[in-house]
């Protein structure tokens, strides 16, 4: 009986000292290192589905969007990293009661008219300079290619295509860093803005270390989303937003270069649209897949 007791007594032992050595794993630095002359395939796959309801009746729309982006690292500028991007690819598949519209960029003239335009956009570099932390400090040369096109697409392009709305779009697989080393089971907050129109969202980020494995870090992600917008609308009544909701996910994430291999974020929004006094339910749902690796 002595026996068996030193022997449970010897395992325990072994136990708490492996997980005392173990510590969670060792601290990884997790930055943005994409080396120069290095180029990367992006692919940003968006569902979303949105509700509306007034007097009764709901109406639903969808819309779902692939974006393909090559990542060209042209330079490091101290630990800043200049990349030059590169539209390759848009679809779109837009459906609700009252219309549905299609383009792919693969073969626009079986698309509609109407999203035409959004071919405008390819093929035609601009640069932005990210920190290792993930912040776009800068974004360059957009505003030329949209001063290339004619007036009509200049208006219809400007509110979707400028320095903001791509910084807001590129931060989901970039500005997610610590600043610090983490272990497994560490968390880290990071929060910015996002413009979308006339719809501008406040995005609380929590990000955990879950693993290690094989050179990539695996990140569950947990976010709180605020914010709203206004639309004047001249001579009929102006528009008024108000959101809020979270976002859950996962990420892995390269720990040699900082480059996201796979993202897959689930969003729940619910708010109201006021205008001429009504006041609308609103409810968005989006997933987000967003893929990339090196070319």
């Amino acid at each position: 009986m002595k026996k068996y007791c030193l022997s449970f007594a010897a395992i325990a032992l072994t136990i708490l000292y492996a997980s005392c050595k173990g510590g969670g794993g060792e601290a990884v630095d997790l930055k943005l290192n994409l080396q120069p002359g290095s180029q990367y395939a992006y692919t940003m796959d968006t569902k979303m589905s949105m509700e509306q309801s007034a007097m009764g009746q709901t109406m639903k729309t969808d819309n779902n969007m692939i974006m393909e982006t090559t990542y060209d690292v042209s330079a490091s500028e101290g630990s800043n990293k200049r990349i030059t991007v590169t539209y390759d690819r848009i679809a779109m598949d837009i459906k609700n009661p009252m219309a549905s519209m299609a383009y792919d960029s693969k073969n626009p003239t079986a698309g509609d008219p109407a999203l035409q335009n959004m071919g405008n956009i390819l093929h035609k570099p601009f640069s932005m300079l990210v920190s290792e932390k993930g912040e776009i400090l800068k974004v360059e040369g957009l505003s030329a290619i949209i001063n290339a096109m004619d007036d009509t697409m200049r208006r219809q392009m400007s509110t979707t295509f400028n320095d903001t709305a791509v910084k807001s779009m590129m931060q989901q697989s970039l500005n997610i860093f610590p600043d610090h080393p983490v272990k497994p089971g560490e968390s880290w907050k990071k929060s910015y803005n996002m413009s979308m129109n006339v719809m501008n969202l406040r995005m609380d980020n929590e990000f955990k270390l879950i693993s290690v494995s094989n050179g990539t870090a695996h990140l569950d992600v947990q976010s709180k989303i605020t914010g709203g917008g206004a639309m004047d609308g001249g001579e009929m009544e102006s528009m008024h937003i108000n959101l809020n909701g979270d976002q859950k996910g996962t990420m892995d994430v390269e720990v040699s270069t900082g480059l996201v291999t796979d993202s897959k974020l689930k969003q729940d929004i619910k708010g109201d649209i006021t205008m001429g006094g009504m006041k609308v339910p609103l409810v968005m749902r989006q997933d987000i897949h967003i893929m990339a690796r090196k070319k």
